[in-house]
């Protein structure tokens, strides 16, 4: 229906509209339904399209070791130096989150270990200082 002056338009014609327009929202509304149905099945999810729960752990839970960090890769390196990605490929295996940077670069500041340079490759040798 047009835009009108709203005094050359009958209350019943108003009336009218309005309930075209609510029997026109609510078939909108079953075709988003059924919609959002067909995605939820294809995406392998329960019905109505309600977003399914992750199946990795909660993040964010902080984590008990038995070494601290500093303790880990002093034992690491006490033995023969050590380069970065081995440090951090161990790191990982013991389950810790994120690689070990943070912490090397604070035992370096602490001058417990001492960093290298590798010549003619990436990454750096740490051993005992």
């Amino acid at each position: 229906m047009p835009r009108a002056k709203l005094a050359s338009v009958s209350i019943a014609a108003l009336q009218a509209e309005i309930q075209r327009r609510i029997r026109k929202l609510k078939k909108l509304i079953a075709k988003r339904n059924r919609l959002n149905q067909q995605i939820a099945e294809l995406q392998g999810g329960p019905g109505r399209g309600k977003a399914r729960k992750p199946v990795s752990r909660p993040r964010g839970r902080r984590r008990v070791f038995k070494q601290t960090a500093e303790q880990f890769i002093l034992k690491l390196v006490k033995n023969r130096p050590r380069t970065t990605a081995q440090i951090n490929a161990a790191w990982r295996r013991q389950g810790r989150a994120g690689p070990a940077n943070n912490t090397l670069g604070k035992l370096v500041k602490d001058k417990k270990i001492r960093r290298e340079k590798i010549k003619g490759a990436r990454g750096s040798k740490y051993r005992l200082a």
